[in-house]
């Protein structure tokens, strides 16, 4: 593989990510996905310049310390400054692992930007998902959401361009 493509590396234990770390030595685009364990790799991530898409839950994965580690990693990446987005699959609660994330030291605007910003800064595209106060930077098909109160409360109140009139209407997963 060429060093120019990135290269997405799945690994999610502690000594999965060691593993990756010595496969990968000397590349310069590698992302990482999973990085429940990334806690413990945060210094050597963040001086090869590795990117990391923390996974969602497994399906059926109840574990309350895999949620709270994954959140510890992504405060301690974000902390960092490691490329981090949240990772997602049909039915993945982002706000709520954004939430877990806050609760482990992340502030609220960086779990936003991790949130939607994440993805642009992993796939090393800055302008996808800026957060920026003030600026707006369309991609692709304009979708706009407007939130009164945090967006990661447990019910904002949301307003979307596809909402009649300006009504509340329900959060969706997008």
């Amino acid at each position: 593989v060429p060093d120019d493509t990135r290269l997405f590396v799945r690994a999610d234990r502690s000594d999965d990510i060691a593993a990756a770390l010595e496969l990968t030595r000397g590349r310069r685009s590698v992302v990482l996905v999973g990085g429940t364990g990334a806690v413990l790799h945060v210094k050597t991530l963040s001086q090869r310049s590795f990117s990391v898409v923390l996974a969602p839950p497994a399906a059926g994965d109840v574990d309350p310390s895999a949620a709270r580690d994954r959140a510890r990693a992504a405060a301690a990446l974000v902390d960092q400054g490691v490329a981090t987005a949240f990772g997602s699959t049909m039915g993945t609660d982002l706000r709520g692992m954004a939430r877990d994330a806050v609760a482990e030291g992340m502030t609220e605007a960086q779990a936003m930007r991790t949130l939607f910003g994440g993805v642009g800064q992993v796939l090393g595209r800055q302008t996808m998902g800026d957060l920026t106060r003030g600026r707006l930077t369309v991609v692709g098909p304009a979708r706009f959401v407007v939130v009164r109160g945090s967006p990661l409360a447990a019910l904002p109140q949301v307003w979307t361009d596809r909402t009649a009139e300006a009504r509340p209407a329900q959060p969706t997963m997008a």
